[in-house]
Formats: structure tokens, C-alpha cells, sequence
């Protein structure tokens, strides 16, 4: 039994196809007739690679994706003010966050005069402007009603009178947020010391800083005058 050998360059496309061509010739079974040889390209098929950490998009992922992107972040809780208009703060008050009987966070122990009237003015300029002008009410739209018709009169002439002026008592209006408001003022103008206002208030008999002249409304304006800021009020509208 006689054998043939054939030598086929296998990156060569066109050696490929001549041994293609003499199986056919010999009449080899296993060679299809319509048979077309590989072409080796050099490049090696990979199967697709899945990436690591996906995550397959279902009706679960994608409801919990829009929940995270649609829930609105947590609201900030103000700060609890005392009745001087003050938040607590550990540096000068208990750390119990206690007030006492007038409304004011009490004072921790072994803190110097200065040290709490730094940290009260610090405070106290952290603190939103507070405005004088009392928001007004929305005016509610009436209804139309029919003009009344009146007969008509003759214009009476009266005589003309001035005004009366009224004189304006400082102190008078003067409210606690007004005089906090006032001091901030002053305090961050650079026209106000908190150790200068403290050592008036100690001269007017008034201990332990601004905050404690909440107590003494009858001292408002005399304060501020002492300070030299003008305790007026100017009447809104």
C-alpha cells in the first residue's frame, strides 16, 4: 500500500488551498466538494469576558437606583437658642445643656470673664440678622362691591393744621432681638469690644456679660448709649 505525504505551510492561505485541491484530485471522502480552507488571520478568537462587579439591571436594581437618586438628603435641625438668643455651647455652659429659672443656659464653673464674653460675642455674631420691619400680611382680595351713589356736596375748605410731630423716647420700642441685633452690628463693624461692654454693664450693676441684660429691658437704651450706639428705632413702613 503506497503513501502520499504532503507538506502544508499552515500560515500560508494559498498552501492551504493547493492540499485542499489534491485531497479533492485523490478523491478523499472526508474533503467536501464545496469545502473553503480556513484562513488563519493571526488572531485568536477569546470568548466574551463578563466584567467583574456588574450588576445585572433588573426591575430591582433599577427601582433601588432611582429611589437612592430621588431621596432628598436630611433636613439640618436648628440649634436651640436660650432666652438671651444664644445656642449652647461646651465651652462656657454644662455640659447637662441645663437653663436657668430666667430662660439662660447656665455658665460652666472656672471659666474666666473674659474667656465667656469672647466666646458670648463670637456667638452672638454667628447668630442671622434680625430685622426691624415686622413682615406684613398678605392683603386678602375683596370682593367687588357696587359704588353708592351720593348726591352732590360742595367742597367744604378746612384750614390747613401742621402736623403733629411726636418726640420719640429712645428705649421706648426697644426689644431684646433690636438691642442683640444692634450689638452684632457694632460688634462685627469693629465699633464694639466685648470686654469694654462688659466692664459697662458691671459699672451699671449687670454681671455676667451681655446675655444677662436680657433681664434688664429698663437698661436697653441706656446701654446702648453707653456704648455709643444709638438705641433709636426707626418706625417700619
Amino acid at each position: 500500500m503506497s503513501k502520499l505525504s504532503i507538506e502544508v505551510d499552515t500560515n500560508d492561505p494559498a498552501s492551504i488551498a493547493d492540499a485542499y485541491g489534491v485531497l479533492h484530485l485523490l478523491g478523499a471522502d472526508h474533503v467536501p466538494t464545496n469545502a473553503t480552507p480556513p484562513v488563519d488571520t493571526g488572531v485568536t478568537q477569546q470568548p466574551p469576558v463578563q466584567p467583574t462587579g456588574s450588576v445585572p439591571l433588573t426591575d430591582d436594581t433599577v427601582a433601588a437606583a432611582t429611589a437612592a437618586a430621588v431621596t432628598p438628603p436630611p433636613l439640618a435641625v436648628p440649634a436651640e437658642l436660650d432666652a438671651s438668643g444664644i445656642p449652647w455651647d461646651e465651652r462656657i455652659h454644662t455640659k447637662a445643656k441645663s437653663k436657668k429659672t430666667d430662660g439662660v443656659w447656665k455658665r460652666k464653673r472656672g471659666i474666666e470673664d473674659a474667656e465667656y464674653e469672647r466666646v458670648v460675642a463670637e456667638l452672638i455674631n454667628a447668630q442671622p440678622m434680625v430685622s426691624e420691619t415686622p413682615v406684613q400680611p398678605e392683603a386678602q382680595p375683596q370682593p367687588a362691591t357696587p359704588p353708592v351713589q351720593q348726591p352732590a356736596t360742595p367742597p367744604v375748605q378746612q384750614p390747613a393744621t401742621p402736623p403733629v410731630q411726636q418726640p420719640v423716647v429712645p428705649g421706648d420700642e426697644l426689644t431684646w432681638p433690636v438691642v442683640l441685633q444692634k450689638v452684632n452690628a457694632a460688634t462685627q463693624a469693629g465699633q464694639l469690644d466685648a470686654n469694654f461692654a462688659a466692664d459697662v454693664l458691671t459699672s451699671m450693676g449687670v454681671t455676667g456679660g451681655i446675655p444677662m441684660l436680657y433681664n434688664r429691658p429698663d437698661l436697653f437704651a441706656q446701654f446702648l448709649t453707653h456704648v455709643g450706639i444709638d438705641p433709636t428705632v426707626t418706625p417700619a413702613g
